[in-house]
């Protein structure tokens, strides 16, 4: 996958993809499912919704084919021949990775960051071996309980999408991330 040459763009379509305009989007039944790893309740809600947050929330984290036109509408500047190319996307119209808003803890300077990974349940997809786990609930509680110290050293050993790491490192902690698969470290950086 050769995404490098669309990060500048991707990260431009995905401005305003936030945690609050995703909850918007899919409501609070969608969210509520979203967190059990069904995805049926957000995508019907996302659906009935305009605008082009919905259609990215569709694409990225709930793994919903986009119609060609839908896709153009949530992604002006990012050409779909250019995308499948990429491997951004499949020529069904559909998001090869999971790209999630995912909040930082205040204690580690709050805001959001968007977490790729691996295509999951959530997305109707199983896992292949050397899978890139998203950001869950057991994630997040243990970076809300995590403290980091500007200039610790950290050692990220786990098996996901960094997001340990990208938290320590914000808090000025020096960060190595040693996850137990290549490509995830790849994915990572």
């Amino acid at each position: 996958m050769e995404l490098l040459g669309l990060a500048d763009r991707l990260r431009r379509e995905l401005d305003g993809y936030t945690a609050a305009s995703v909850a918007e989007a899919v409501g609070r039944v969608g969210l509520s499912a979203i967190d059990r790893e069904q995805r049926a309740p957000a995508v019907r809600h996302a659906c009935t919704q305009p605008g082009r947050i919905p259609l990215l929330t569709r694409l990225f984290l709930l793994g919903h084919q986009l119609s060609e036109e839908e896709y153009a509408e949530a992604m002006p500047t990012v050409p779909l021949e250019e995308a499948i190319e990429s491997g951004l996307m499949t020529r069904d119209v559909k998001a090869t990775i999971a790209i999630r808003p995912v909040a930082i803890p205040d204690r580690h300077g709050g805001g959001e960051l968007l977490i790729a990974s691996d295509l999951g349940p959530l997305q109707d997809c199983l896992p292949a071996h050397d899978h890139v786990m998203p950001v869950g609930g057991a994630t997040k509680t243990l970076a809300a309980m995590t403290a980091f110290e500007p200039g610790q050293s950290v050692l990220d050993l786990g098996a996901g999408c960094g997001y340990h790491a990208l938290v320590a490192a914000r808090s000025g902690a020096r960060c190595t991330d040693r996850t137990g698969w290549l490509r995830q470290c790849d994915d990572t950086r």
